[in-house]
């Protein structure tokens, strides 16, 4: 009778005087993508400021191959079928393999802040492409629960990919309302350094109903609105401007947590085998919308029942 989507355990091993415990989270329902990013479109990705490297920072990008003793640097491809870009350490290839690469210092990716609080667990999953020549400065990714304000580590290898690799990272629990991701490229010591980074996603044991929401907030930028429900069923995206009170309606299970007086409803997504479906919604450049919260929740339709999600975000535009 366990409705849980995760079971929270103790492992506890013990002997010769001794005793260790260690903590187990155990998904038990099936891991889905709650929401991706394939960075065709503007979705609050960005450099960070303050990298040291004087050429070869980050930017969303088409990829130009460049080559150095027969080994790819910079890749000619991204992995998004029909896609053209993906972020990548300066584009332009230059008149020489070094023209534009990673130089003199490092330089930061920086997801947008991501609200994944709803989730027992999760992990970040994309595709790397990374070059190097000397095998002497690694490529690292890291997680902030904070903003940014503090960094844990969460992988790191200097060791070339020889091509377009899958990593997937468990991000640390408990997780929060202010995620983010950074990848860094750096060039500490004399070598070539390239970097590639394509197809995100943030994969998790998510309920049906769960919304996680990917962007910045910035104007000119999108939002990507991530679901989850079961197979077959219907998803009907709600927006507001803001959280209200907390309502219930007749013959709807689980609580309105959004501003009834603002609520917008936007086209109903038939749920596939993926468990996930997603809407974009651009952000205008319109100087009022500064500082206006937008929330949305989901409704699940689904085996004759009609029921809110468990979860509504928020991101204040700017």
């Amino acid at each position: 009778s366990y409705t849980g989507s995760v079971a929270q355990l103790v492992v506890r091993v013990s002997g010769d005087g001794r005793a260790q415990e260690t903590a187990v989270v155990a998904p038990l329902v099936p891991v889905r993508t709650c929401v991706d990013d394939d960075f065709e479109l503007d979705h609050g990705f960005a450099r960070a400021p303050g990298g040291t490297a004087t050429t070869g920072m980050w930017e969303r990008a088409t990829p130009v191959q460049t080559t150095w003793n027969g080994q790819v640097m910079q890749p000619g491809t991204q992995t998004t079928p029909g896609g053209s870009n993906c972020w990548v350490t300066q584009a332009n290839p230059g008149t020489s393999v070094g023209s534009f690469d990673v130089d003199g210092g490092y330089t930061d990716l920086h997801t947008p802040v991501m609200d994944l609080s709803h989730l027992p667990l999760a992990s970040v999953a994309f595709d790397v492409h990374y070059a190097e020549s000397a095998a002497n400065d690694a490529l690292q990714v890291s997680c902030s629960l904070d903003g940014g304000a503090s960094w844990q580590q969460l992988y790191a290898t200097t060791a070339a990919t020889g091509g377009w690799q899958r990593l997937e990272l468990p991000l640390p629990a408990p997780l929060s309302d202010q995620v983010v991701v950074r990848v860094r490229a750096q060039d500490l010591a004399p070598s070539l350094v390239e970097a590639a980074v394509d197809g995100f996603e943030i994969l998790a044991p998510a309920p049906d109903g769960a919304v996680t929401v990917l962007g910045s907030g910035e104007l000119g930028t999108g939002l990507r609105i991530g679901m989850n429900g079961p197979v077959g069923g219907l998803l009907l995206p709600v927006g507001a401007l803001g959280l209200g009170p907390g309502l219930t309606a007749p013959g709807v299970g689980g609580t309105l947590l959004l501003d009834p007086n603002t609520v917008a409803l936007f086209p109903l997504q038939v749920i596939a085998a993926s468990s996930y479906a997603a809407i974009e919604l651009p952000i205008p450049v319109q100087g009022g919308l500064i500082g206006v919260p937008v929330a949305f929740q989901t409704v699940v339709v689904a085996n004759g029942s009609i029921a809110f999600g468990g979860n509504a975000t928020v991101v204040t535009l700017q």
